[in-house]
């Protein structure tokens, strides 16, 4: 998918910090989570690179913010977006 396709489904959901996706990806099992904020957010956006946080790691981010428990994807290799 194309950053301004990903950016589209971002804008349609009403708070994307607080929504829930599913992710169907082209090589890896579907995975639900997050698009996250980061720092770094808006440089990675605009090489169509996405912070992904797998909703059974919520509880443990929101009380340590450990970047380790992000997942960086590229854009390319989500076949689907979904929100829940």
């Amino acid at each position: 998918m194309t950053k301004e396709e990903i950016g589209s489904i971002l804008r349609r959901s009403p708070k994307s910090n607080l929504t829930a996706f599913r992710f169907s990806l082209k090589k890896r099992n579907e995975i639900q989570g997050y698009f996250v904020n980061a720092r770094d957010y808006l440089h990675l956006n605009s090489k169509n690179y996405w912070y992904v946080l797998r909703t059974d790691k919520k509880d443990e981010w929101l009380a340590t913010h450990n970047p380790d428990l992000l997942l960086l994807f590229p854009g390319d290799v989500f076949l689907r977006i979904q929100a829940l």
